[in-house]
């Protein structure tokens, strides 16, 4: 009767058969567990809209990058009008608004990005940690992850002709983010976003990127600080 029983449930709900004998079970907690807070990339972020991939890699923005692409962006929104069919990519013209290209089309080596996974590793465990150091905290539950929002990461030109075409500056935007438990709330935000001083190219190419690893490494440990700072607001603790 128990067989026939779990096959009926195998069909209907995927019963994965009872424990063996001397086995145990252990479930994970889930994200409502008191004092768990996940923390997750997510592409988008509140008033900035979208990305339309996750940005892997350092990506460069030279003025010819965007001339180039403002000409082919033209030439497509001509195509939907003349189809009557929405254009491709509505972001806008500003270089702001580009991706850019990989590292390796200049300088032979792409160069990872470490927001989208190692700063979420990174800032899961300082979260953990302070939540655990927090009594409040502690015997809070929370259905919804605490999002790192967009975080690209772009070496991008300070003027389209003179000497500024040949100065850039590593523009990171990354937002961290709460969406609200209750309509009422709202999201609470916390907008770590920078831009460094402007250098040559080839300052930011030296020694295998080495003032680029050290800028992004200055830059998560600010973030990780102002986020932790602002950690009892985005997560709405009450008041003692």
């Amino acid at each position: 009767m128990r067989a026939a029983w779990c096959s009926v449930a195998l069909v209907l709900a995927g019963c994965a058969g009872a424990p063996k004998d001397g086995e145990q079970t252990v479930e994970a907690p889930s994200a409502s567990t008191p004092g768990v807070l996940q923390v997750e990339y997510s592409l988008s972020a509140p008033q900035q809209g979208t990305l339309k991939e996750e940005p892997t890699e350092v990506t460069l923005i030279t003025p010819q990058f965007v001339q180039g692409a403002t000409v082919a962006r033209a030439a497509l929104s001509i195509l939907s009008i003349v189809a009557r069919a929405p254009i491709l990519d509505t972001d806008g013209y500003g270089k702001e608004n580009y991706r850019g290209k990989s590292l390796a089309e200049t300088n032979g080596t792409a160069l990872a990005n470490p927001y989208p996974k190692e700063f979420v590793e990174r800032l899961q465990g300082a979260v953990s940690q302070a939540i655990a150091a927090d009594e409040q905290l502690r015997q809070q539950s929370w259905s919804k992850a605490l999002i790192v929002g967009r975080g690209s990461a772009r070496l991008m030109y300070e003027g389209l002709t003179g000497p500024e075409a040949e100065q850039f500056r590593l523009r990171s935007e990354l937002v961290v983010y709460k969406p609200a438990e209750r309509f009422a709330q709202g999201v609470q935000s916390v907008d770590c976003s920078a831009s460094t001083e402007p250098l040559a190219l080839n300052d930011w190419y030296a020694d295998g990127y080495a003032r680029v690893k050290q800028e992004q490494a200055a830059f998560m440990q600010a973030c990780e600080a102002k986020v932790l700072a602002e950690l009892p607001r985005l997560l709405n603790r009450a008041k003692p």
